[in-house]
């Protein structure tokens, strides 16, 4: 090796070191957009090869916050736009980063969801009222508790002897009484729709409206919700199909937090 290329490569060691130490100082930050600051200084006036020597540094830096970022399932408003600058600053080619920002995606959609930057969903098969927006429209069907047949239970002994749909006679024992027997029955087919400002559901038969900050409690699973108003019965639904549960209640979040 001639005299210039060994000083060629020293300086393109100490660089590449000077760098790497930068980075590792750049991982202390406690968040993404302190990071990407460290960068930007560290990274400013640098040559193309210079940064190609620590790649796969930048890489294992920009994963580390974004690990960090959606621990808990969803991406901070701070975090998502620290986490652009960091990847920014770090001058990584996409294919570099894509396996993190495939995993970065579904928490950065509950983020942004949860924040109010919500989902618009067209025709709408309910009347709007003016300025409300719709976001889900959900196939699903209402239910409410009813009678279904009733029982009769005697107060000794004695044995049960179901006659007909709906009707027991009980046989022996002392003075009885009739039981009603209740269960949820199916009421009216339609859509379950999530607004800016209300939750509605548009019956072939029958239909409610709620207003969000007229909600006191939302139970859901992938099958159902029921909605607790502060005054009157709960409202039950069931969704012809399974949903996603995360991304439905996070929809809900958004609305009801737009509309207090």
């Amino acid at each position: 090796m001639n005299f210039l290329a060994y000083l060629f490569d020293s300086a393109r060691v100490e660089r590449r070191d000077a760098l790497r130490a930068a980075l590792a100082e750049a991982g202390k930050s406690a968040s993404p957009g302190g990071a990407a600051s460290v960068v930007v200084a560290a990274f400013g006036g640098q040559s193309v090869q210079a940064i190609a020597d620590v790649r796969s540094d930048a890489v294992r830096l920009y994963g580390s916050h974004a690990a960090t970022a959606m621990k808990d399932g969803t991406v901070s408003e701070a975090d998502d736009e620290g986490l652009q600058q960091l990847l920014a600053a770090l001058q990584l080619p996409a294919r570099d980063v894509q396996d993190w920002e495939r995993q970065l995606a579904r928490p950065r959609s509950f983020g942004r969801l949860r924040r109010g930057h919500m989902p618009t969903a067209e025709p709408s098969p309910i009347l709007l009222h003016s300025g409300e927006q719709l976001h889900v429209v959900v196939p699903a069907i209402l239910v409410e508790e009813r009678v279904v047949g009733r029982s009769f239970q005697g107060s000794g002994g004695g044995i049960s002897v179901r006659v007909a749909k709906g009707v027991s006679l009980r046989t022996g024992g002392g003075k009885g009484r009739s039981v009603a027997e209740r269960d949820y029955v199916r009421v009216a087919a339609g859509n379950l729709c999530v607004t800016s400002r209300r939750l509605v559901f548009g019956g072939d038969a029958k239909s409610f409206a709620l207003e969000w900050r007229k909600i006191v409690n939302i139970e859901l699973d992938q099958k159902a919700l029921i909605a607790s108003p502060a005054t009157g019965n709960s409202r039950m639904v069931r969704f012809n199909n399974l949903v996603d549960q995360e991304i439905l209640q996070a929809v809900i979040d958004g609305a009801t937090a737009k509309a207090v």
